[in-house]
């Protein structure tokens, strides 16, 4: 995950920083929050996938820290000043905005309820259907926040593609997989 981690980051930095030419004051926050959500997603990704029980646990572990940092870190920067397709003009939020936030609350809520030891351990079929549940919402709640910015391809900064978008197509593969092993005939 370190690594991961790593190469998020660049790819914020260089998308952000360097390229779409937000200050450097913001990288401690905004701009490194991007890096934790994509690894938050991709270590779920990972949790429900990974064919080794150890590794899926410590993914899940990792997931659930990262997902609780990712969340503190995004409170103070819901707003205007950084998200202002999220509001409509009276300073609520827009469909889009609490469709977002809800589907990561639930994510981030039933992460934290599975974490409790006696979840951790696995189950016949190795990964349960919350499990996968955590991992669809998470994916849904990285779908809305960049969803309209994926297809604008023009407005991509030096046309590298939102980090959202790379997290959920980076993902996809690994929760199909863990979705045929849960509902296919794959029975490993």
């Amino acid at each position: 995950m370190p690594l991961a981690f790593a190469l998020a980051l660049a790819y914020a930095v260089v998308r952000y920083l360097v390229v779409k030419g937000v200050p450097v004051d913001h990288a401690p926050l905004y701009v490194a929050n991007k890096a934790v959500a994509a690894v938050a997603l991709f270590a779920f990704a990972r949790a429900v996938s990974c064919a080794d029980r150890g590794a899926r646990r410590e993914a899940a572990r990792r997931g659930l820290a990262l997902s609780v940092l990712h969340a503190l870190a995004s409170l103070p920067l819901l707003s205007t000043a950084y998200f202002p397709a999220w509001f409509v003009s009276d300073g609520r939020y827009t469909l889009r905005a609490e469709t977002a936030v809800a589907l990561g609350v639930a994510s981030l809520t039933l992460a934290w309820h599975l974490s409790r030891p006696r979840d951790l351990e696995t189950r016949a079929r190795d990964v349960t259907r919350p499990q996968l549940a955590v991992v669809v919402l998470a994916w849904l709640h990285c779908a809305a926040v960049g969803f309209p910015n994926w297809l604008d391809v023009a407005a991509w900064p030096g046309r590298l593609p939102p980090i959202t978008l790379l997290s959920a197509v980076g993902t996809a593969p690994m929760l199909g997989l863990a979705l045929r092993r849960a509902y296919g005939a794959d029975p490993r």
